[in-house]
């Protein structure tokens, strides 16, 4: 297929060919030290949302401990549940940052598509791609624009593309980056297809975003009326604060607890 041509990576790219299998410089060091940095800053990072997600699962379970029984004893026994809201926080996030990816990703593979279509060879068609997403986000600081920086970086220091793509697929935390690695050698064809993929999901995501944004609201809306009701009318709630109400109300709560698990589940979306 036109345009795969390994060998005119010297030439095209406009670096100096390695020497004896590989390019001697300093740059594996400082590569090196940048990817310790890294690991500290993805470290921190993840202490951070642990810390953020705990602080907020222990104040949601802190008021729902107050709310459900009146008693600030239940608050302080519930707060270590808040931890059950750490796996949360980091699935939110990390769902995000894959869709932001994924859209990235897209533009991606329709600026590399497009190159090679134009007899580019892999090399310079990353370089264009490069460029590409460095005009759609000038500041770089993009996963991807990093990463394709990176990648281009590596190859000029004489690894090949089908291991440099391969180390992309390992840093990039979505599955179409390891398809797209995997059938390399039919990029022309494959990416045209991952781009329709997805396409399709954000189309989808599209879709339901008002069926999420339904089920979000009565998950909150039995709370929401539980304390109009404890605080509007306590006359009318206080026999579920006492006696054999303690344990309708904990039913009551297990059983919400219930449906936002499975409407959670009912709203994940796969292609």
């Amino acid at each position: 297929m036109k345009g795969f041509g390994l060998g005119q990576s010297g030439a095209e790219t406009g670096g100096h060919p390695p020497v004896g299998g590989r390019r001697i410089s300093g740059a594996g060091e400082k590569a090196k030290r940048k990817a310790g940095f890294r690991t500290n800053d993805a470290s921190a990072a993840g202490w951070r949302t642990k810390t953020a997600g705990f602080l907020i699962g222990a104040a949601l379970a802190a008021g729902i401990g107050y709310l459900f029984y009146k008693s600030w004893l239940a608050s302080m026994i519930l707060l270590p549940f808040g931890w059950l809201a750490v796996p949360g926080l980091q699935g939110w996030l990390s769902a995000r940052r894959r869709r932001e990816l994924a859209g990235q990703f897209r533009q991606f593979l329709y600026a590399f598509s497009t190159s090679l279509s134009a007899g580019r060879s892999v090399e310079n068609a990353l370089l264009a791609a490069e460029r590409d997403l460095a005009m759609i986000d000038p500041s770089g600081k993009s996963l991807l624009c990093r990463e394709l920086k990176a990648m281009n970086g590596q190859i000029r220091n004489g690894l090949s593309a089908e291991k440099a793509f391969a180390r992309f697929a390992e840093r990039v935390p979505i599955q179409e980056a390891a398809q797209f690695s995997a059938g390399f050698s039919l990029c022309k064809q494959t990416g045209g297809d991952l781009g329709e993929k997805i396409e399709m999901q954000q189309e989808m995501e599209a879709i339901t975003a008002q069926k999420r944004f339904e089920a979000k609201a009565m998950a909150v809306i039995p709370f929401a009326l539980i304390a109009f009701l404890a605080f509007g009318s306590p006359d009318y709630m206080a026999p579920l604060y006492d006696g054999i109400g303690r344990l309708i109300i904990t039913v009551v709560l297990l059983l919400l607890a219930g449906c936002h698990v499975w409407i959670t589940r009912l709203m994940r979306l796969e292609v």
